[in-house]
C-alpha cells in the first residue's frame, strides 16, 4: 500500500495573499491538503500529516523525521508562491526518482496555463527527506485572479489532480 506523507504550508507568520476572502498562505495550503488528504484515503493510500499546530522550522524537522521513521513513499509539499507569477510549480530533488515522479505530477498538472519541474537542493524538505519529495508551488497567492480561481472551484481541482498523479507515481514506481 503507497504511504505518502504531507505537508502543507507552515511558515512562523501565515502569509498574507489577494484571496477573496481571509486567508493566508497556511490556511489555504491546509484546506486544500484536507482534501488530498481525503482522497488518497479513500483511494486505500496510508496517509500521514505534519502536525498543523507546529509552524516555523520546528515544524518542518518534525515532520521530516517522522516521515523518514515512517518509511514514506513519497513526501508532498504544498505551497502557493509570491513574485508576481502566473504558474505552477512543482520542485524536487535532483535525482532520477524524485525527477520521475515529478514529471508524472507535471503530466497531471492541466488546470493550471503553464507548469513546470524544477530541480532544487536549498530547501530542507527536498534534502532532509530520505524519499522523493514533491514541492509544489501551486499557484501565486499575490495574484487576484488566481487567488479567486483556487478558492471558486480551482482548490478542488488541483487536489484532484494532485491526488490522480501521486497515486499514478506510485504505481508506476513500484
Amino acid at each position: 500500500m503507497a504511504k505518502i506523507y504531507l505537508s502543507a504550508a507552515a511558515h512562523a507568520t501565515d502569509n498574507p495573499t489577494k484571496c477573496p476572502s481571509p486567508c493566508g498562505e497556511n490556511t489555504h495550503c491546509n484546506q486544500y491538503m484536507d482534501m488530498v488528504e481525503r482522497r488518497l484515503k479513500a483511494l486505500g493510500c496510508e496517509v500521514r500529516r505534519g502536525d498543523k499546530t507546529k509552524t516555523g522550522g520546528p515544524a518542518l524537522q518534525s515532520r521530516v523525521a517522522e516521515a523518514n521513521r515512517w518509511g514514506a513513499d513519497i513526501y508532498y509539499v504544498a505551497h502557493t508562491n509570491a513574485g508576481g507569477g502566473r504558474y505552477s510549480m512543482t520542485l524536487c530533488y535532483p535525482s532520477e526518482g524524485s525527477l520521475k515522479k515529478a514529471e508524472v505530477l507535471h503530466r497531471y498538472r492541466q488546470s493550471m496555463a503553464s507548469h513546470k519541474v524544477k530541480t532544487r537542493t536549498d530547501l530542507y524538505e527536498i534534502n532532509a527527506t530520505a524519499m522523493p519529495c514533491l514541492y509544489d508551488e501551486l499557484f501565486f497567492h499575490d495574484n487576484e485572479e488566481d487567488c479567486a480561481r483556487f478558492h471558486n472551484g480551482g482548490m478542488q481541482t488541483l487536489a484532484e489532480e494532485t491526488v490522480k498523479a501521486l497515486h499514478a507515481a506510485i504505481l508506476a514506481c513500484e
